[in-house]
């Protein structure tokens, strides 16, 4: 959609903000929420924020479609070859990351074995969805030249310019919801180290009324602000797509470690799990050559 790096950041800044001092309880301080709104509540409140907007565009996209139907030619279309495809794979990755954080807690979710597999695997699918449609709604309103805005672009055409800024405030509830998500999950990781010793004892320090690794989650949220506004946004996103390939690559090595160490392991058992692996490493290692 297209956004200022500062927008961004201030966002972030926000989202750690209330973070830190457990983000539903920061909510209800401020008056945002009802005592008693749970955190589940209040991202499920998010998600809908995020998602009723693109669910609105990909009809309006379609009914547009139906109404006038633009068929793509031949000269439309060109062949980026070997180096734009990874390009490509690597942006799609990025659209796509960030599942297997719901994992980090985990622990915490009543009957996960269960629960969670399918989860995984129905967001996936959904957000598999919604982005196709929404590729489709694009090409077939603004047609296939490049643009740095293209969902404002199709709201605007189909909605004008009120319906540019519905998406825009839908894009920034949508990021503001992605970094509240990821500072409920991503400081756990150097709190987990910090209390087995493997990272400064300080980032185990929990707030003393929410129970929160303040520590952690400001540390978190310095790093990733730093981040933000050092470079753009195509450079971010190669950085993380990167990192996640390097997580990825890591994540498939261990399963072949623990199958092998564990064969009687009861845990859920993909078939064809080590060669699935095996195939995950080379495409990772392809991918951040």
């Amino acid at each position: 959609m297209g956004f200022d790096t500062r927008v961004l950041t201030g966002v972030g800044v926000l989202a750690a903000v209330t973070e830190a001092g457990s983000f539903a309880r920061a909510a209800e301080t401020l008056g945002l929420t009802p005592s008693g709104v749970s955190r589940a509540a209040l991202s499920s409140a998010l998600a809908i924020g995020k998602l009723l907007p693109l669910g609105f565009l990909i009809v309006l996209g379609i009914g547009h479609a139906i109404a006038h139907p633009v068929l793509i030619h031949e000269s439309d279309m060109s062949a980026p070859g070997g180096g734009g495809w990874f390009v490509a794979l690597l942006a799609v990755l990025f659209a796509y990351g960030g599942w297997e954080d719901a994992l980090v807690p985990s622990g915490e979710v009543k009957e996960s074995r269960r629960v969670l597999p399918f989860a995984l695997a129905a967001g996936l699918c959904a957000a598999g969805v919604v982005y196709a449609l929404l590729q489709y709604v694009t090409v077939a309103t603004i047609g296939t030249a490049a643009t740095g805005h293209p969902l404002a672009d199709v709201a605007s055409s189909l909605m004008g310019n009120a319906g540019r800024k519905v998406i825009s405030v839908a894009a920034l509830i949508s990021t503001y919801g992605y970094l509240a998500a990821s500072f409920v999950s991503a400081p756990r990781l150097p709190y987990a180290l910090a209390v087995e010793g493997d990272c400064p004892p300080i980032l185990a320090t929990l707030h003393p009324r929410s129970d929160t690794p303040v520590y952690a989650i400001v540390s978190f949220a310095i790093v990733g602000c730093a981040l933000a506004i050092s470079g753009t946004f195509l450079w971010a996103l190669a950085l993380s797509a990167g990192s996640m390939t390097v997580v990825y690559t890591g994540i498939c090595a261990a399963l072949i470690r623990l199958r092998r160490k564990r064969p009687a392991a009861d845990a859920l058992r993909i078939p064809f799990g080590t060669i699935v692996a095996i195939v995950g490493i080379a495409l990772c290692a392809v991918l951040l050559t």
